[in-house]
């Protein structure tokens, strides 16, 4: 089904952007300190 399929890589897509963000975050926060 199309739709299921596109809405797993939605829900990986945020995963994956979350990640990224909090690696950021974390990163930041290091740096900072």
């Amino acid at each position: 089904f199309v739709a299921r399929n596109d809405f797993s890589l939605f829900i990986r897509y945020r995963i994956g952007l979350g990640v990224i963000i909090i690696l950021l975050l974390t990163t930041g926060v290091i740096t900072a300190i």
